[in-house]
């Protein structure tokens, strides 16, 4: 057998099953190898090798360099010769080689961890020097500083002071150059961080209901540079005013503003409904209290009254509340129970208060998805998000932590869902080939009735046995 009958190629591993003749260890699935090809008589032997663990036969290869290995010898096994195609993949193999065969592995191993720092280093200046000259000065002050006065640096504009130094220093710089977070403008709850795997990104950390004993996770999640913040960041220690604006920034919901009730029903100074969104609603129950409906003294009398107002809403329009008359009379009926020393045009106040006004809820509700939009892979996810996280809010409510916990997850893994969620493939995310892990087949069915629909069954029945339909 010649040398010259002994070929080499390289490839992606078809399977995980081959060992490499050099480490001894499998070589997964789609990574890079090079085989050395050996005829014996009717068929080739072929050893595989993991670049790394490749050494040249020089002896076999006199006077041939590695660059020249790689472009005249070394046949290109990959698929539309991608090896042949990419400069990068030849120069990582070429090194690979090349540390392999001329050097040895611990000393490799030593030198290549050196370097990987340098280029840490310097890939991290290029960045921050990219930020501008103001950033690359202010962060540069303090990478010379312990911990514990890094830790307070992140104390004063209220960020988690845990990690390692590099990891403080990477928050500090990220506060630098953004400023401190807003709370979250999907929960209006919960507080911001850096994702602890993934610092070039954002996510909330939920919150705590007291009342419930439970934790409500929130699926936040943006950019670096797309959170909301607040400005300056503090690098020396703030003032008292200046630590309580921070505490104030830090608990402000970052919602629309919404008017209250009583705002909107101000009244003229002749004592009359001034012109606004409840003006009509509240002329008709004053109305209704003056013809004698408004009788909260016995059952018949609050039923009558519940009736009548009931019927003045929904015309109205204006109060956000469900479409289903029964519904709304048990809503409206319930609240009168706790209210009846209220006049009507007050009472009609105390519901609004209760359940928001269309136009105001609506735009909430429009913000909040604008928001879950930039969080999911796929904008148009958003809604479904957006109803599973409510079904899971209702069912924590319930005290029933086992479904709440189920459509969380669902939530989740619909926000995280690569694709655009349709009618048409709505239903296979729960099973077969298509399933996604964390959907069964009973929460693709509700997604599927969702998007068929315009609603959820399940859900308007908690919606409604919340009394938040």
């Amino acid at each position: 057998m010649s040398d010259e009958e002994t070929t080499y190629v390289i490839e992606r591993a078809a399977s995980g099953r081959a060992k490499c003749k050099g480490c001894k260890n499998n070589i997964e699935k789609d990574d890079l190898r090079i085989g050395v090809e050996i005829p014996n008589g009717s068929y080739k032997m072929v050893r595989w090798y993991h670049p790394a663990c490749f050494k040249m036969p020089t002896r076999k290869l006199n006077g041939v360099s590695i660059d020249d290995f790689i472009e005249d010898i070394l046949r290109d096994g990959t698929k539309d010769d991608e090896f042949s195609n990419s400069e990068d993949l030849k120069k990582q193999v070429g090194n690979d080689i090349e540390r392999a065969t001329f050097g040895s592995p611990s000393k490799n191993k030593k030198k290549r961890a050196k370097e990987e720092v340098a280029e840490e280093q310097e890939a991290k200046k290029r960045k921050i020097d990219a930020l501008g000259e103001d950033v690359a000065e202010k962060y540069n002050s303090i990478c010379g500083k312990k911990n514990d006065e890094l830790k307070d640096i992140l104390r004063w504009n209220g960020h988690p002071v845990t990690g390692t130094k590099e990891n403080l220093l990477e928050r500090i710089l990220d506060g630098i150059t953004y400023g401190r977070f807003q709370q979250c403008p999907l929960c209006h709850e919960g507080k911001l961080k850096l994702k602890d795997d993934d610092l070039t990104r954002v996510v909330c950390k939920g919150r705590w209901d007291e009342a419930l004993m439970q934790r409500f996770d929130c699926a936040y999640s943006v950019s670096a540079k797309d959170a909301p913040r607040n400005k300056p960041w503090h690098l020396t220690e703030p003032s008292a005013s200046e630590k309580e604006e921070i505490k104030q920034d830090a608990e402000r919901r970052n919602e629309p503003t919404k008017p209250s009730a009583k705002a909107v029903a101000a009244k003229n100074e002749d004592g009359g409904v001034a012109e606004g969104p409840l003006s009509q609603l509240l002329k008709g129950a004053t109305k209704l209290e003056e013809d004698g409906y408004w009788d909260l003294n016995n059952a018949a009398g609050i039923k009558k009254a519940s009736s009548m107002l009931t019927d003045l809403v929904l015309k109205d329009g204006v109060i956000d509340i469900t479409d289903d008359e029964k519904k709304a009379r048990m809503l409206i009926g319930k609240l009168i129970l706790t209210n009846k020393e209220k006049s009507a045009s007050e009472f009609v106040t105390v519901l609004a208060d209760q359940q928001g006004l269309s136009e105001n809820n609506q735009a909430e509700k429009k913000q909040q998805e604008e928001v879950l939009s930039e969080a999911c892979a796929v904008p148009a996810n958003a809604k479904i998000v957006m109803v599973l996280m409510e079904l899971s809010k209702l069912y924590f409510k319930e005290k029933n932590t086992n479904a709440g916990l189920t459509y969380k997850k669902v939530a989740n893994a619909v926000r995280d869902h690569p694709e655009e969620i349709t009618v048409d493939n709505a239903k296979g995310l729960g099973k077969g080939k298509t399933k996604v892990p964390g959907i069964g087949a009973s929460s693709a069915a509700k997604i599927h009735e969702f998007l068929s629909t315009g609603t959820m069954q399940k859900l308007e029945e908690k919606r409604a046995s919340a009394g938040d339909a």
